[in-house]
C-alpha cells in the first residue's frame, strides 16, 4: 500500500470528531505507548495482591503496598509540575517509563530467583508509583501540545475510553489468565516490557 493510500484510509477512519486526534501521527504513537502500559497495569492489578498474599499471607502486607504507593505518589505527584517545566513533557515521560521498566523487571528476576523480600517490594512498588505520579502530568502536557484545541475533547474522550478498557478490562484478563497459569513473577516482567514497548513509541 501506498503512502497515499495509507494517507487516505487513515483520514476515513477517522472521520468522526473523537477520532479525529488521530490523523495527527505524534499522538497515534503517544496514544499507542500509553495502551500498551495500561494493559500491562490492568495485569498487575490483578498479580500484585497474589505476590503479596504469596510472600505473606497477611491482610497488614497487603494493606501496606498501598499505603506506601500512595505516600510515594503524593511528593512526586506536587513535583511533576515543576519537572515539567524544567525538562519538557517528554523527558519526563520517557523518564517515568524507563524507570517502571526496570523496577519491574528486578522485581520479576529477584521474584523468579525467589530472592524478592517484602522490603523490597516495598522500594520497588514506591519508585513505580513516584514514576507513575509524575508520568500522569506530563502525559496530560504532551497530549495539549499535540493535538489542536479544536480536537482537544476527541483526545480526552479515547484517553477516556482507553483506560478502562485495558486496565479495569483486558488487562485484568490477561493478569488472571498468567498468575492462573504460571506466576506473578511472569505479570512484573512483561509489565515492565510493556513500559520499554511504551518508552520507544516515545522516541518515535
Amino acid at each position: 500500500m501506498t503512502r497515499e493510500r495509507r494517507a487516505a484510509l487513515l483520514s476515513r477512519m477517522t472521520d468522526r470528531p473523537q477520532l479525529r486526534p488521530f490523523r495527527i501521527r505524534d499522538f497515534r504513537y503517544l496514544w499507542a505507548g500509553f495502551a500498551i502500559s495500561l494493559f500491562g497495569d490492568g495485569m498487575m492489578f490483578v498479580a500484585l495482591p497474589w505476590l503479596v498474599l504469596s510472600m505473606s499471607n497477611t491482610t497488614t502486607a497487603l494493606a501496606s503496598i498501598g499505603v506506601v504507593m500512595a505516600l510515594a505518589a503524593l511528593p512526586a505527584a506536587l513535583a511533576a509540575g515543576a519537572l515539567v517545566n524544567r525538562f519538557g513533557a517528554r523527558r519526563v515521560m520517557l523518564a517515568g517509563d524507563l524507570c517502571r521498566a526496570v523496577t519491574l523487571a528486578v522485581l520479576g528476576l529477584l521474584g523468579m530467583a525467589d530472592l524478592l523480600t517484602g522490603w523490597q517490594l516495598l522500594c520497588g512498588l514506591a519508585l513505580f508509583s513516584a514514576a507513575e505520579a509524575v508520568f500522569v502530568p506530563a502525559f496530560a502536557t504532551m497530549v495539549q501540545s499535540l493535538v489542536p484545541p479544536e480536537h482537544l475533547v476527541g483526545a480526552n474522550s479515547a484517553d477516556q475510553a482507553i483506560r478502562p478498557l485495558m486496565w479495569r478490562l483486558v488487562g485484568p484478563v490477561a493478569g488472571g489468565a498468567l498468575v492462573a497459569n504460571y506466576s506473578a513473577d511472569w505479570v512484573l516482567l512483561l509489565d515492565a516490557g510493556t513500559f520499554a514497548v511504551s518508552f520507544l513509541f516515545l522516541l518515535r
